[in-house]
């Protein structure tokens, strides 16, 4: 997405949120240290549904998270 997504372009993600675990062939869940990753290069602006207590729980949450590219 960094390569289509021009400097300072915004990019709204959403993503199961709780526990990292992979569910095979189905889905991730991102956690303390998978959304890390996953946002690395980028610039969170801002979220919606976004709680820090779920990332402990168990990935049914699914916020959208607004992204800046930093590039």
């Amino acid at each position: 997405m960094k390569e289509r997504i021009k400097p300072d372009g915004l990019l709204f993600v959403s993503v199961p949120t709780g526990k990292d675990k992979v569910l095979f062939n189905a889905a991730r869940v991102y956690g303390r240290e998978r959304l890390p990753l996953l946002m690395e290069g980028w610039e969170w602006i801002d979220s919606f549904g976004f709680r820090e207590m779920d990332l402990d729980g168990n990935g049914s949450p699914q916020p959208v998270y607004v992204l800046k590219n930093r590039t």
